[in-house]
């Protein structure tokens, strides 16, 4: 699967006022975006700069680690852009110490190609893109302002948490002088506490599913480590995670067989990525399939190959392209947890974010087609 170019379906201008696809609910800042640079070479640094001023970014360049820390102590930052290797210490400390300090500034590194052992370090540290010297201006303009879309979005998800929690405290010591009004108050109290319970044990899963697949840059380990995960909040059931390949067609990346007969099994999961894995490769939220009317409406003749089971599918999408489709199927009479959706529709994303993470470290990082040969290179796919 060909990378995507850095200038398509991505913004290069910086974030003022508008909210990502699917999250219109949440306000962002209107001010301009705010970048870090901490770069040695002057040349670089001036460079970087001056590219992002022209697009309306606010900068603040600097040479020394020292600087950097007094500059995120005293000031928001949506960005921070460090290089790999400085004069007076390590890119790599430096990231530790951002993130720690500012978790909601987005840090991408600065490095030299080739640069696979830089890209994994600084992925495996919290950093959101690698960039390469010498810097090519649509790359670096792509990269900073997805990076200023994920840090707006954190920012004002953080702020509307806040307000949620400022405004349970002030509800629950409030006393109305008339019953009707106390009433009130105390159902929109215990309505607003329950969301926001729900909506922090949501956060709490995703955070904790993206810290566990976060270490993991190969396409196997990450297929497994998620699967893993997924199915402890499922339950047994069988589960099939499929790819798509160069062909506009699926392969079976990673399976968990539950109570299906082997040979049954190895067929069914076969067509399925024929059958079920085409069908819902543009499918935005997560379906579930509970009935024979279901199964027919969205799988035609093909439903019987999945009688009197239960389904739940999600297709995991980046930026329009389609990455795997997952599936969890089994009998009807088991249904699966009551809070399983929006935990799969927090864990989705992640997981398709992950995906495009491997696939951008991979593509970036080979040479020549040194890791597939010149004869595979052409084939390589997304099936582990």
């Amino acid at each position: 699967m060909p990378t995507p170019s850095p200038d398509q379906d991505r913004p290069n201008l910086p974030l003022t006022g508008a909210s990502a696809p699917g999250s219109e609910s949440i306000e962002v800042s209107s001010t301009p975006a705010r970048v870090l640079i901490l770069e040695s070479e002057a040349r670089t640094r001036r460079g970087l700069a001056g590219l992002l001023r022209r697009h309306g970014y606010e900068c603040d360049p600097v040479s020394r680690v020292a600087e950097a820390m007094g500059a995120i102590a005293g000031a928001d930052y949506d960005v921070a852009i460090i290089g790999m290797r400085l004069r007076d210490g390590s890119g790599a400390e430096v990231l530790r110490s951002v993130l720690d300090r500012s978790p909601i500034t987005k840090v991408i590194m600065l490095g030299d190609e080739p640069m696979l052992n830089d890209a994994v370090t600084a992925m495996r540290l919290g950093a959101v893109d690698l960039l390469g010297r010498p810097i090519d201006d649509k790359e670096t303009l792509a990269s900073v302002a997805s990076a200023v879309l994920r840090s707006r979005e954190d920012r004002a998800q953080d702020s509307r948490l806040r307000k949620l929690q400022r405004l349970c405290n002030v509800l629950g010591s409030s006393r109305a002088s008339e019953s009707v009004q106390v009433g009130k108050l105390c159902d929109e109290l215990e309505t607003t506490c329950e969301e926001l319970k729900d909506h922090v044990q949501t956060l709490k899963l995703a955070s904790e599913f993206k810290a566990m697949i976060d270490q993991e840059l190969d396409i196997e380990a990450v297929l497994r480590a998620s699967l893993e995960y997924m199915l402890r909040k499922t339950g047994p059931t069988n589960a099939a995670i499929y790819l798509p390949s160069n062909h506009s067609d699926f392969s079976l990346g990673a399976y968990v067989n539950y109570d299906c007969p082997k040979d049954a099994a190895d067929v069914l999961l076969d067509h399925l990525a024929d059958v079920l894995a085409p069908q819902f490769e543009e499918l935005e939220h997560v379906l579930v399939m509970d009935s024979e009317d279901d199964l027919e409406e969205h799988l035609g003749d093909d439903a019987n190959w999945l009688a009197d089971s239960r389904v739940i599918v999600f297709s995991c999408r980046h930026e329009n392209e389609c990455l795997g489709v997952v599936t969890f199927f089994r009998d009807r009479e088991k249904p699966f947890p009551e809070d399983l959706l929006p935990q799969l529709a927090a864990m989705k994303d992640i997981f398709a974010q992950q995906l495009a993470k491997v696939i951008r470290v991979h593509h970036r990082a080979i040479v020549d087609n040194d890791w597939l040969g010149a004869d595979d290179a052409d084939d390589y796919g997304l099936a582990a």
